[in-house]
């Protein structure tokens, strides 16, 4: 997934400007933000799909699987494309 860009901003304005891009409710949003004043949003862009799958636990920076997400290092995405023939802009 390429992430596009970070964009900091009141939760509301997150809210009006993105809530039809997001997966997330109203109220869990409301809830997420209540005793903020600022949020951020990721912008996401491209995503690849692989041509074959991998186990999380082969690719180089990975020795538990991650419980909500993990930032892949340059050489774990070199590994992947090497391994699962992607092509990377």
């Amino acid at each position: 997934m390429e992430v596009v860009d970070l964009v900091q901003e009141a939760p509301s304005v997150l809210w009006e400007r993105y809530s039809n891009a997001g997966s997330i409710d109203k109220h869990s949003f409301d809830t997420y933000f209540s005793d903020s004043c600022e949020g951020y949003a990721y912008l996401l862009g491209d995503s690849y799909e692989f041509s074959e799958s991998k186990r999380i636990q082969s690719v180089p920076s990975v020795s538990a699987v991650p419980q909500s997400f993990k930032y892949l290092t340059e050489v774990d995405v070199t590994f992947l494309a090497d391994t699962c023939d992607l092509r990377l802009p």
